[in-house]
């Protein structure tokens, strides 16, 4: 925790902020606006947050500060829905855990933003541990995460507020198949906070890895026998548990969502990396300064940067035979391995796995950009 807050040391002690409203033109009527001023622009999309994030958490805070639900958003054009619109976090239990709907000032922005990379490093830990990882390791690899990409490139998006609660839902898995009581309390939790994290999209992608994770460690455990299916309904029947609870929020944002434009055209779920991408895994900026490289690819068509190290160890687990050795960890990592490959594939546009993107609701989500890594 220590090493990832130090990390944002000019944030905390210089006065510096995380928050992008001053990095991006203002729109100044339909059809004029001209793009990114590229000054100094350290995120992919820093439009998302200063138009959309941090105006309806105003909004939100003028309700409560008059007593009222945040239901309605009478600030844009005529008027439309504030609740419904899961965009808005007016509801997010994470934004009430750390009271910024409550208080939306720059300060508070700012260690919001930093609280959220230090819980995913924590609940990745927890994680970790969890499946029986060393206490070194398990560190340096919560804070390679934290430090990787797409967290650090997005960390001004609302999606990371879905994104962080990943690794709480495999710890409810893994408490599952460990027969420890708290996997009750904690599968439902965190499908409710993936539904009320306010990114449909982030959470779509969440599901569908969370599905792989689930299939392949009962395979690992059962086999393909009665047992599994037995405890595939028993996690199944959790998972709809933290559906229902999570209704409250779901059902007005479905009617929403079926009455309303959407932005994202049906061939949305088609958008891919190209191949020639590939060496932007390896450091920030490979393609030069964000939203001004020399390749011809635009920002949102770059895969953000693993990292040279964590790179080099996934290349020695894979290629050392260490995979293939009788580790007590090896299942977790065929199950993460067949995860990371699945999307991979899927962002690459490689059939068949490619073609995913043709389907119903998926067809308008971007995988490029909703929990890629």
């Amino acid at each position: 925790t220590l090493s990832i807050v130090l990390s944002y040391w000019q944030i905390i002690f210089l006065d510096k902020t995380l928050l992008t409203h001053g990095g991006t033109k203002v729109i100044e009527g339909s059809g004029f606006y001209t793009g990114f001023d590229t000054t100094e622009i350290t995120v992919i999309d820093p439009a998302g947050s200063a138009w959309i994030d941090e105006p309806l958490a105003q909004a939100t805070k003028y309700k409560l500060n008059n007593n009222k639900l945040p239901l309605w958003n009478e600030f844009s054009g005529a008027g439309k829905p504030l609740f419904a619109n899961q965009t808005s976090n007016a509801f997010s239990i994470l934004r009430y855990i750390f009271p910024l709907n409550l208080f939306p000032t720059p300060i508070m922005w700012d260690l919001y933003l930093i609280f959220r990379i230090v819980l995913l490093a924590l609940l990745f830990y927890w994680y970790l541990r969890v499946i029986q990882l060393d206490v070194v390791s398990s560190f340096v690899a919560s804070f390679l995460l934290a430090s990787s990409g797409h967290i650090l490139m997005y960390n001004n998006l609302f999606q990371l507020d879905v994104e962080i609660i990943v690794p709480l839902l495999f710890i409810g898995v893994e408490m599952f198949f460990r027969k420890n009581n708290l996997f009750l309390f904690i599968i439902p939790l965190s499908v409710l906070l993936l539904i009320t994290g306010g990114n449909v999209q982030s959470s779509l992608s969440i599901f569908i890895a969370g599905f792989f994770y689930i299939i392949v460690r009962l395979l690992q455990i059962y086999g393909f026998n009665l047992k599994f299916f037995i405890n595939c309904l028993y996690l199944g029947l959790l998972l709809v548990i933290g559906i229902f609870i999570s209704g409250f929020y779901l059902i007005p944002f479905l009617e929403f969502y079926l009455n309303s434009f959407h932005a994202h055209g049906l061939g949305t779920g088609m958008h891919f990396f190209s191949l020639k991408t590939i060496p932007s895994f390896l450091s920030p900026f490979m393609s030069g300064p964000i939203h001004s490289g020399w390749n011809g690819f635009s920002q949102h068509f770059i895969p953000s940067y693993l990292g040279v190290l964590p790179i080099i160890v996934v290349l020695y687990f894979l290629f050392s035979g260490e995979l293939f050795k009788k580790h007590k960890n090896k299942s977790f990592a065929f199950a993460l391995l067949f995860i990371f490959i699945f999307f991979i594939l899927k962002v690459f546009n490689i059939p068949p796995i490619a073609y995913i993107g043709k389907l119903p609701i998926l067809n308008r989500l971007i995988f490029t950009k909703y929990l890629f890594p």
